[in-house]
Parts: C-alpha cells; sequence; structure tokens
C-alpha cells in the first residue's frame, strides 16, 4: 500500500539521479487506524485524522484473490461518518466473488495517498471464518505448502534460465528502490500491502500492468505489488533488499516476458 518512491541511479558520468513521489507527507503521520473484524456479512474497522478528529476519513478495502490479477476488488467506505467512534463498517455479499479465499486489507485514501491501517485478515468463504495475519498481505498463497511451491518454482525458472518466460512483452527501463527513508519514506508495505521482497516485489504502471501480473526478467520472477509516480508506461521499479544493492542496479533496460502457466 505505500507508493513506491524510486531509488535509481542514472549514470551520465558519475550523475546521480533520484526520481521520487512524496511517499508520506504531513497526512501519513496524522492518520492512524486499523481493521479489526471480516465476517460473513461485514468488514469492520476505524480510522481517525488525528488533526480534524471529527472529519470522517475515506477507507478503501482490497479483497486479494488467488485466481489471477484479475481477483482483484476495491471497495470504498467513510470511516467516522455519522460515528464518534471513527469506525466502519462495510455490508458485504462474499456470495458476488469467485474466490474460495480473500486476503482483506484497508488504507486511509486522501487525494492520491493511501495509507495502509493495520492488520490484515485472511478470509475463508466456505468456512465462513477470517484469520488475522501477522505479516504483510500478498497475492502468494498464504499456506505455506503452497507459498513453498511457488518458491521452488520461481528457483527452478531462474536456474533453468527460461523455463517460466511466456510471450516476449517487450524492452522496459527499470529502476530500484527500497524500503529506506529516501526511496520510501520508510514505509515497510507496497501499495497493494504486502510486505516487499527481493527477487519478487516489483512496481508498475498498474494501467500496464494490473497488481498481482507476474512478470519474467532476467531469470527471475516478479509480482506487481507496488507503483509510483514515475513509473508509468514502459518504466518498471525493482525492489531491492537495501539502498546499496539499489544504486548498484542504477537504470537499465530489461526485457520482459510473460510468466507460464504451471499445468
Amino acid at each position: 500500500m505505500k507508493k513506491s518512491l524510486l531509488c535509481r541511479l542514472l549514470v551520465s558520468g558519475t550523475a546521480l539521479f533520484l526520481s521520487s513521489m512524496t511517499a508520506f507527507p504531513a497526512y501519513a503521520a496524522k492518520i492512524s487506524g486499523r481493521l479489526d473484524s471480516v465476517t460473513e456479512s461485514s468488514i469492520s474497522g476505524w480510522a481517525c485524522d488525528k488533526e480534524t478528529s471529527d472529519a470522517a476519513v475515506s477507507v478503501e478495502l482490497t479483497l486479494m484473490g488467488k485466481n489471477g490479477p484479475g481477483d482483484v476488488t476495491v471497495l470504498s467506505v467513510n470511516a467516522g461518518e455519522n460515528r464518534s467512534d471513527h469506525g466502519f463498517t462495510y455490508a458485504i455479499d462474499w456470495s458476488r466473488y469467485k474466490g474460495a479465499s480473500y486476503t482483506v486489507t484497508a488504507a486511509a485514501v486522501s487525494g492520491e495517498e493511501r495509507i495502509p491501517l493495520e492488520g490484515s485478515f485472511l478470509y475463508n468463504k466456505e468456512t465462513h471464518t477470517a484469520s488475522r495475519q501477522e505479516i504483510g498481505p500478498g497475492f502468494e498463497n498464504t499456506d505455506t505448502a503452497a507459498a513453498a511451491d511457488q518458491n521452488a518454482s520461481e528457483k527452478a525458472a531462474k536456474a533453468s534460465g527460461s523455463g517460466l518466460a511466456g510471450e516476449y512483452i517487450g524492452s522496459f527501463q527499470a529502476s530500484a528502490y527500497c524500503t529506506c527513508d529516501t526511496c520510501s519514506g520508510g514505509s515497510k508495505l507496497t501499495y497493494s500491502g504486502t510486505v516487499p521482497k527481493p527477487e519478487h516485489t516489483i512496481a508498475a504502471d498498474l494501467n500496464v500492468f494490473p497488481l498481482g501480473t507476474r512478470l519474467w526478467i532476467d531469470g527471475v520472477v516478479y509480482t506487481v505489488e507496488d507503483m509510483g509516480s514515475g513509473v508509468t508506461d514502459n518504466r518498471l521499479d525493482i525492489y531491492f533488499a537495501t539502498h546499496e544493492e539499489a544504486l548498484d542496479f542504477g537504470l537499465k533496460t530489461v526485457e520482459v516476458y510473460s510468466v507460464k502457466e504451471e499445468k
């Protein structure tokens, strides 16, 4: 849910070029809130603008399924509207959604800024139960075995060179970022609410590659989990664990492929 701040090095002689957006400005500092519960009929929580406590806060609820990029839904609700506890409750009809389970996250919204609220849940439609997630939500299956299988597949793709490389998409300009203050204002979550991971997380123009899209680049399978104001059209931003690694990557042209569907 963080808006990806670019941490990129454009080498023109020895010139350092950092292209970034305002990650968590004053709005982020004054917002607090939490996603409290997900049930068979509702999604509830609270959000408060600490500087204007009587003002309603716009909240986006994101439902992330496991059936690919198309299985993502964003819902809107106002926290504190006609409520003194700053709460919100969204009445939901789970029968409208085709997936068996969904990761649910929440973010306060002001203009183009989205500030993640605490907490996320995995809701199972078959059992009508929700389990709180201890780490950031994501598009990967939260089941340990399934996640291990995916990691094994991605490592196999790297080892084979092009094992999962599908159709050629084109050449893109790729930069790099991390979660440091310079790159991301210290945010630890991506725009989609995931905890970013090296050799996995990538930021893209969501009009080109929707959240959850998997891309094969140089033997690595990345998942689009982030975005940024400078990441538009044929630009990509790859996550690295450290600021030094991001700077070392610099700005380069990469060949991008789709990922083969495993049978």
